[in-house]
């Protein structure tokens, strides 16, 4: 096909279906608007998740006078723990250390003693995606069993539910997906099949004469692709600045457009070999 031609097609159709392109158009912004704030959404609660994720610890009190080598293997044992992340081990000198940190007003009282009271222990960060709240009753439990350990003390229980929420913010972002899906091709096909519906005779004498099937389609996927591109495009916009403030990558805003301009395509091609068969 003459890239004369195929553009005159191009214009034509802008020309005869205007209404149902512009459709198309809107239509892409609406479920691009949605879209963009279903991931955005996602992507920062799995931020906020992330960066509290150090919250979610124990804290293993061991007894005192608890011998090197008996600390070396508790230390191998924790390490290599499924549900662990790191750990950390707190001698008496960081612990007073810490302890005058987190009290300074209070710092004064360990001179009091006559040695430091303060008990070593083990910071043991944990895995928030492998743990929920009765694994780690369990896994405090089967700590508190070693005859050296005096006390465990879970910390950042929130975590957990705010895991919870990333899940659930996930599980409606496949959703809206699955819907986005469904409904631009709704609206897509719709539009574009009333338009083929006035062009089908001139189609169907086009194909008999030995016209190719790609410059049938061509002209309809560059008019449609175009209309909702530009929708989709002006929704991710809209939400540059917004994704830039809630420091989400804003490479997640090129989802919609792909997206829509994938369906639009498909569809078209889908709608046209219909008519021709």
């Amino acid at each position: 096909m003459r890239v004369g031609f195929f553009f005159g097609e191009v214009k034509r159709l802008y020309h005869d279906a205007f209404a149902s392109l512009v459709f198309i158009g809107i239509t892409a912004i609406f479920m691009s608007v949605l879209l963009n704030l279903v991931i955005g959404g996602y992507v920062y609660v799995g931020n906020i998740t992330r960066r509290n994720s150090s919250y979610l610890k124990a804290r293993v009190y061991l007894k005192e006078g608890t011998p090197q080598s008996i600390k070396n293997a508790f230390s191998l044992i924790l390490r290599y723990n499924p549900y662990v992340d790191s750990i950390k081990f707190i001698d008496k000198k960081k612990a007073k250390t810490e302890f005058e940190n987190n009290f300074p007003k209070f710092g004064d009282l360990i001179k009091l003693f006559e040695s430091n009271p303060l008990p070593e222990n083990y910071e043991v960060y944990l895995n928030y995606r492998l743990l929920n709240a009765k694994k780690l009753n369990e896994l405090t439990k089967n700590i508190q069993r070693f005859d050296f350990v005096d006390e465990v003390y879970p910390q950042g229980l929130f975590v957990f539910k705010l895991y919870a929420l990333e899940k659930v913010v996930y599980f409606i972002l496949v959703s809206f997906i699955i819907i986005f899906f469904f409904i631009l091709s709704m609206i897509t096909r719709g539009s574009i099949k009333s338009s083929v519906e006035k062009k089908k005779d001139l189609i169907k004498v086009y194909w008999l004469l030995g016209g190719n099937t790609e410059d049938l389609i061509g002209p309809f996927q560059v008019a449609g692709v175009v209309a909702g591109a530009i929708g989709s495009i002006l929704s991710s916009l809209i939400f540059y600045l917004v994704f830039k403030f809630f420091m989400i990558p804003t490479w997640m805003l090129l989802i919609s457009p792909i997206l829509t301009v994938f369906i639009v395509i498909i569809v078209i091609r889908e709608v046209i070999e219909l008519s021709i068969n």
